[in-house]
Formats: C-alpha cells, sequence, structure tokens
C-alpha cells in the first residue's frame, strides 16, 4: 500500500509539472495548423481566380452554411470563397485550444490577374492575427498578393526580458 501512495504521489509530481508544457505545445499545435489552413485558402483564392479568369473573393461568413458573404464586421468564425455567387470552398477558424483571430480587413477579392484588392483598390497589406494562450502566428498578405506566415513574437522579444502573455506583441 505504501508502494502504491509514493507512486501515486511520484506521478501526480510529474504530471503537475508536465501539464504546462502540454497545454503550451497544443497551443502552439493550434496557431500554427490554423495559420497553414488560412494560407492554403489564400492560396486557392488566388488560383481559382486565375484558372477561372474571374474575380474570387475571401471573406467573411455569419454561419457554416452561409451561401453568401457577412455584410457586417465580426469575428471571423467561417470563411468562403465566391465566385459571383457560387461558394468555391468553405472553412472555418477553429476556437479550439482558445485560439482566437484579429483581422484588418472584411473581405478580399483576388483579380484575373492574380493580384488582391480590397474595396477596389491594389492591396497594399492585409492580415489574419492567430492566438492562443501566448502563442501568436500572422498571416500576411503583402502587395503582389504574397503570402506568408509569420511569428511576431520572435520578431518582438529576441533580445526582450518580458516574456509575459500579453506583452503587446501583434501583427500590425
Amino acid at each position: 500500500m505504501i508502494e502504491l501512495m509514493i507512486v501515486v504521489a511520484i506521478s501526480s509530481i510529474l504530471m503537475s509539472v508536465a501539464a504546462p508544457s502540454l497545454v503550451n505545445t497544443y497551443q502552439q499545435y493550434a496557431v500554427t495548423s490554423q495559420a497553414n489552413e488560412l494560407v492554403n485558402a489564400l492560396t486557392q483564392a488566388r488560383s481559382e481566380a486565375i484558372r477561372r479568369n474571374t474575380p474570387i473573393r475571401f471573406c467573411r461568413a455569419e454561419t457554416e452554411s452561409s451561401t453568401g458573404c457577412a455584410t457586417s464586421g465580426g469575428v471571423w468564425k467561417y470563411w468562403l470563397l465566391m465566385a459571383n455567387t457560387t461558394v468555391v470552398n468553405r472553412g472555418l477558424i477553429r476556437s479550439s485550444g482558445g485560439l482566437t483571430q484579429t483581422t484588418n480587413f472584411q473581405s478580399l477579392t483576388f483579380g484575373a490577374d492574380g493580384l488582391a484588392y480590397n474595396n477596389q483598390q491594389l492591396l497594399g497589406s492585409a492580415f489574419i492575427q492567430l492566438k492562443a494562450g501566448s502563442k501568436i502566428r500572422c498571416v500576411n498578405l503583402s502587395s503582389g498578393s504574397r503570402t506568408h506566415v509569420s511569428d511576431p513574437q520572435q520578431d518582438h522579444h529576441e533580445d526582450d526580458e518580458d516574456e509575459g502573455e500579453d506583452s503587446g506583441v501583434s501583427c500590425s
């Protein structure tokens, strides 16, 4: 009985040490996988616009089964790729692991030339910030419709001593 109690005590100590690391790893996975999924959606939108020789719109949807873009601002839980009134693809931004998002646009349109436009103007830059706990990834779309993922924390505090959860790091 004493041996069993010692094993349980040692196991509980090991679990209490390992739990924060597992949560951190899961949050890292959540932001990275969601960022990759959004990059794939943006790449598909651009490719479809060129292939179909018609504009493809990447926009926020109100619900999972929406057949049109949302008309008001809000959280990007669901997204659509639209060719005129036809849904080309749809997806969602998961909230698992406490994942939240922030964007600086409501919709983007990829023209038949493969370039991204926002409100009929050539896109300068746009981002979708994904955050889970202290992990942040930015899906950046810059002029020329170049899409890439960045880690603003890595750039921000390489020599910073402030490693707190809210260090003011963002994609903007």
